[in-house]
């Protein structure tokens, strides 16, 4: 029963992953076309003009429902777009909240089903050794050897448990950057940037990193070279900005950061890598401001140093938050 109902829970979890990253995908969209709206002529586009009936095709039976159900005009204005995308990212959180604790029921599935395993293992050992003297013989020798194989592998794994420090760095805006710009020099800007950064990550020992199109997850040997690196990334920017990149827009960016005790081992990608401790650093990246960094009170007082980080006066995932900003005197 306990592997059907792993299988449930699984297919569950990829069913509630499928919509909130469909839900997440319309998010994006509708800021999209809310961006597109802005701009002087758009009309004139066929490709934005294209993509903005989409979104009405979209949008336009929900606000249609709300308009004739619910009060959506307010002050001479109608709401009934942002009350509809509203309620699409109370689902999208909803939903993630629901996949999240599948995934640890899945997991608490898994360990008690390996738990129940072992014990009929080690229950059929014993009862085979009360049966036959023979058969006890080589049963106690198989459960010695079992004994001692789980000894090295708890050993083994013991010692890829490691205290290890993430960061976690995005551009703000990256897609609405790239809005109006020819996508060649897009390209090329967002080329050279990702360039600074593997330059700036290798400088400072990172041990492995992996990209999303424009943000990255960084794992460094400690805290002290996690905030050097996304201190010396955002310090460059600023010569970056003036003389390396060629769209109107500036590169911003934010960096979060958090240490903790990982399961590490070099022959796997850090794209593989699974921690709430890196998951914090995703959390603390995505609240952080423009060009700041956000890390966790524990680890930055655990670097030893002073790096003019201040209190952020807020809590993320439970852990106290500082901030550091470029130019900013000590507190």
């Amino acid at each position: 029963m306990m592997p059907i109902k792993n299988l449930l829970l699984k297919t569950m979890l990829l069913s509630v992953g499928i919509i909130g990253r469909l839900l997440a995908f319309y998010i994006v969209f509708f800021f999209l076309v809310f961006g597109l709206s802005l701009i002087r002529n758009a009309a004139q586009y066929p490709v934005l003009q294209r993509i903005v009936e989409i979104e009405r095709m979209i949008e336009g039976p929900a606000v249609s429902f709300l308009q004739k159900h619910l009060p959506t005009r307010y002050g001479g204005a109608d709401y009934a777009s942002w009350i509809f995308i509203g309620a699409i990212v109370l689902a999208w959180f909803t939903v993630e909240s629901q996949r999240a604790r599948f995934h640890m029921k899945s997991r608490a599935l898994q360990q008690a089903w390996r738990d129940e395993a072992s014990r009929r293992a080690l229950e059929q050992a014993e009862l085979a050794e009360a049966v036959d003297p023979v058969q006890s013989a080589i049963a106690g020798a198989n459960r010695e050897k079992l004994l001692e194989l789980y000894t090295q592998t708890k050993r083994s794994l013991e010692s890829q448990n490691r205290l290890l420090s993430f960061l976690a760095i995005d551009v703000v805006n990256s897609t609405g950057m790239k809005v109006g710009e020819d996508p060649a020099v897009a390209e090329r800007d967002f080329r050279q940037y990702k360039q600074m950064i593997e330059s700036v990550i290798k400088e400072h020992g990172s041990l492995k990193a992996a990209w999303t199109p424009d943000g990255v997850m960084i794992c460094f040997p400690d805290v002290e070279s996690a905030v050097k690196a996304a201190q010396s990334v955002i310090n460059k920017l600023d010569h970056f900005n003036k003389t390396v990149k060629a769209m109107a827009g500036d590169f911003k960016v934010r960096a979060g950061i958090n240490a903790g005790r990982v399961m590490f081992d070099v022959t796997v990608p850090m794209e593989e890598m699974s921690s709430r401790e890196i998951d914090i650093a995703g959390h603390m990246q995505k609240y952080a401001g423009e060009n700041s960094i956000y890390i966790d009170k524990e680890a930055i007082q655990a670097a030893g140093r002073e790096f003019d980080f201040i209190p952020a006066n807020r809590e993320i995932d439970g852990r106290q938050v500082y901030e550091w900003k470029p130019g900013r005197a000590k507190a």
